[in-house]
């Protein structure tokens, strides 16, 4: 797959966000150093308390901004059950990628947990899998030396 598109996609799947937080900045703020539950109660929360959920108000936004059906459908279906496929495909990479930020600490809430880093890596193709560190202590740190390199510009 196309590597500009995958990063794009990775950046704007959680735009919505940043959409509840700009409609309600306190109120979104408080929520995510609240949650702990897996992905589909968190969305359920969202519309209890804000009467959307973020995958809806991204996708809303995606629609607005008449985004590539691809980012339309990465941004709305990200939390959605994976179908029964064994292709490692756009969206695949995404759930994937998130799922390994929730659980190595670079989550949206900071109690939010996934599932063990094993667990994660044994989901990826192997040539993906090849790719990782064997422990999640060194893809953590891999991840913050990039960041903090991109900050201090």
């Amino acid at each position: 797959m196309d590597k500009g598109t995958a990063y794009t996609a990775g950046i704007m799947h959680d735009i919505g966000r940043a959409a509840l937080a700009v409609i309600q900045p306190g109120r979104y703020a408080a929520f995510l150093q609240s949650i702990q539950e897996a992905s589909w109660e968190v969305l359920q929360r969202e519309r209890e308390l804000f009467e959307i959920d973020h995958c809806e108000a991204g996708r809303r936004l995606a629609v607005d901004w008449k985004l590539p059906n691809q980012f339309l459908n990465i941004i709305s279906r990200h939390h959605a059950d994976q179908e029964a496929s064994s292709a490692f495909d756009l969206i695949a990479v995404i759930r994937l990628a998130c799922n390994m930020a929730d659980t190595i600490g670079f989550s949206a809430s900071p109690s939010l947990k996934c599932c063990s880093y094993e667990k994660l890596t044994n989901e990826a193709p192997a040539r993906v899998r090849d790719l990782l560190p064997l422990e999640a202590e060194e893809l953590t740190f891999r991840i913050a030396t990039k960041v903090n390199s991109i900050e201090s510009v």
